[in-house]
């Protein structure tokens, strides 16, 4: 063969090549499920889980995270859940900002009844089943949150004195 064909069959190739993965590309689209774009909550009260990726981004970001696993739902300990993201508010200049947001969901697929993670990039903790009570929630937010309230302090201090 000569030289002049070989290089005119090379480039034909690359041709072929390139508008075959072109084409590919366009079927393989069509067929393919739209990705759901990962979006913040727009609720610091949630009846779902969030995804890992969300909840990361808003741990990364500074919140803590207060999710209660329930299979039958306490209405006190919901009721005082509601209430979490307004008592822990801070106040950065002379703006309140929200620190905490709080995930209820329901599941069935563990040996115990209920438990609440409370977790933030400062410090995880869990409370099981019969420990659930509104001063076990406050003081594992005190030790978890990152800008605890000033009422958190005198937790703390009787503690040490006690």
């Amino acid at each position: 063969m000569k030289k002049e064909s070989k290089k005119q069959i090379m480039v034909l190739l690359i041709v072929l090549i390139f508008f075959g993965s072109t084409f590919a590309y366009v079927i393989l689209s069509t067929f393919k499920e739209p990705e759901k774009p990962n979006e913040m909550p727009t609720s610091y009260i949630l009846n779902y889980r969030l995804n890992e990726t969300i909840e990361a981004q808003l741990l990364s970001r500074g919140f803590t995270s207060v999710q209660y696993f329930y299979k039958t739902p306490n209405s006190a300990i919901i009721s005082y859940l509601d209430k979490i993201p307004e008592d822990f508010k801070i106040i950065m200049g002379n703006q309140e900002q929200i620190q905490t947001y709080v995930q209820k969901i329901n599941y069935t697929y563990n040996n115990t009844d209920s438990y609440i993670a409370v977790k933030s990039i400062a410090n995880q903790i869990e409370i099981i089943d019969e420990n659930i009570t509104e001063k076990n929630i406050y003081e594992a937010l005190c030790k978890t949150v990152i800008s605890p309230p000033g009422e958190c302090g005198l937790i703390f201090i009787n503690q040490s004195l006690g």
